[in-house]
């Protein structure tokens, strides 16, 4: 997002049409895709498969979260922090992460709920690691059990929960927004 905000460069149309088009393919498509590229390079079935496959589909959603926050900065803050001698990791410290704590607390809950929604993609890269929705569907092909009610239901719960906290660090009201 900082990337995009910052820098001009060639190719930056088609930089952010791929950095945004996970979301646009069909879940299945995508865990199959992902799934064939992590085996061809030896990285399926494990912890980090589902990790890097999980980042790949929820990395532009906080990508557009941060995007917005940023677009609303003032382009004379990092020339005014530059001005004042700070060096560019020091500006990123001290105006760029600070002015955007809320989005990115915003665009930390929005990727937990949609990564705890991704049953398809962990469900073809997890291989035999059992991940909560893989172990879900475990359950539902025997018989129906009040353990997949509580699992249900824990997982609207949780997904509801961050959805509200997103939008409400989003909105202004939340605890870690900027007010002075």
């Amino acid at each position: 997002a900082y990337t995009d905000y910052r820098y001009r460069f060639l190719g930056k149309q088609v930089y952010l049409a791929l950095a945004l088009l996970p979301p646009t393919i069909p879940v299945v498509i995508m865990g199959l895709a992902m799934l064939a590229y992590l085996s061809r390079i030896d990285l399926s079935g494990n912890a980090l498969s589902v990790i890097i496959a999980h980042v790949v589909i929820c990395a532009p959603f906080a990508m557009a979260v941060i995007r917005l926050r940023l677009s609303q900065m003032d382009p004379s803050l990092e020339p005014a922090a530059w001005n004042l001698g700070a060096s560019e990791w020091a500006t990123m410290r001290h105006v760029i992460i600070p002015f955007t704590r809320p989005a990115i607390l915003g665009a930390l809950f929005i990727t937990m709920a949609v990564s705890f929604d991704e049953f398809a993609i962990a469900w073809f890269v997890s291989g035999l690691n059992e991940t909560l929705p893989v172990k879900v569907l475990g359950f539902l092909q025997g018989q129906v059990s009040p353990r997949i009610n509580a699992i249900g239901t824990f997982v609207f719960v949780t997904s509801m929960t961050l959805v509200i906290l997103a939008q409400l660090l989003l909105s202004g009201r939340g605890p870690a927004t900027d007010k002075e």
